[in-house]
């Protein structure tokens, strides 16, 4: 049984045009047949994979044959990729949907930091810079749209992460730096560390992006891919605590498009205060600005011009 009520299959995106990240499998490929039921005038799905991505396109094209459903690539590992995909969605004539999905999750047990060749801690880069970057880049095409709608997808398990860890980090001059650095990488920690750090920026950016409806929302523990660094046991284990389908994630991740105004995060479909307690103490805002400074001269480095769109 559903969860939630099924979505409306009404055209409310008619003459609109929507991407969603990380579309070709799970919660994203979930999310793109929710929006295709919609009626966008376009629906572009970012994958990483481009024959992983044209099997998804195939498969919603059975039920949307006239749908104009386009696969673009996207590595949210690589600064480069992030940097053409937003070239290309800026010669749109407007965004109206940028769903942003796509993350990874490094899995259990006691295993070395993997850097990207940027640099930066896999998970940190992927579920964090590069989501956040790629946000600002995408902000021309948005603001051509009559009413843009900006999701980006985070987790409830920002609530477990340890804060400590961002505490100590900028008290020692970076907190960035902490992050990538291999010595003080802990593997099993890293999914809610970097979900943590995805609410600090969010938190900064959805006062400087007015106009654009944004909001951060959390899909819940679904039975998706995003597991599959977990034993099987470790799956079957977090699984009996209540998982959801990704149908059921993808229904409260697309409901966020609609929110009345930006929301800092969103949960169940509708607007929530975010379950960690750090968020919501003084060291939990200073530590928001503080690590939206750091990130703000990083993203010029790697897209010149990235942050001319925020409002000071």
């Amino acid at each position: 049984m559903p969860l939630f009520p099924e979505p409306t299959k009404e055209p409310v995106l008619a003459g609109k045009v929507a991407l969603v990240t990380g579309s070709n499998t799970g919660i994203g490929f979930e999310a793109a047949g929710i929006l295709a039921n919609q009626s966008p005038a376009t629906l572009i799905l970012a994958v990483r994979s481009i024959p992983s991505g044209e099997k998804a396109r195939e498969e919603l094209l059975k039920a949307h044959p006239e749908a104009d459903i386009r696969v673009w690539p996207l590595d949210l590992a690589s600064f480069a990729s992030v940097r053409a995909f937003a070239d290309k969605a800026n010669e749109l004539a407007h965004l109206d949907v940028a769903v942003l999905n796509a993350g990874v999750a490094p899995g259990s047990g006691e295993r070395p930091l993997q850097a990207t060749a940027d640099g930066h801690e896999l998970t940190h880069q992927v579920n964090v810079l590069s989501t956040l970057l790629l946000a600002l880049l995408l902000v021309p095409a948005l603001r051509r749209a009559a009413e843009p709608s900006l999701v980006i997808v985070s987790s409830e398990v920002h609530a477990w992460a340890d804060s400590e860890f961002v505490v100590r980090a900028l008290a020692a001059g970076s907190l960035v730096e902490a992050v990538d650095d291999p010595a003080q990488y802990v593997n099993d920690k890293r999914y809610f560390l970097s979900k943590l750090l995805l609410q600090l920026g969010v938190r900064r950016l959805l006062p400087a992006l007015p106009g654009i409806r944004t909001v951060s929302t959390t899909p819940g523990l679904c039975m998706t891919g995003l597991a599959r660094g977990y034993t099987e046991a470790e799956q079957q284990a977090m699984y009996a605590r209540g998982a959801r389908t990704a149908h059921d994630g993808a229904v409260a991740v697309t409901t966020a498009i609609f929110s009345p105004k930006s929301e800092e995060f969103w949960a169940d479909c509708h607007a929530t205060p975010s379950p960690s307690a750090f968020m919501h103490t003084p060291a939990g805002d200073a530590a928001s600005a503080a690590y939206w400074a750091e990130l703000l001269p990083l993203f010029e480095k790697i897209a010149p011009g990235s942050t001319g769109v925020l409002k000071a």
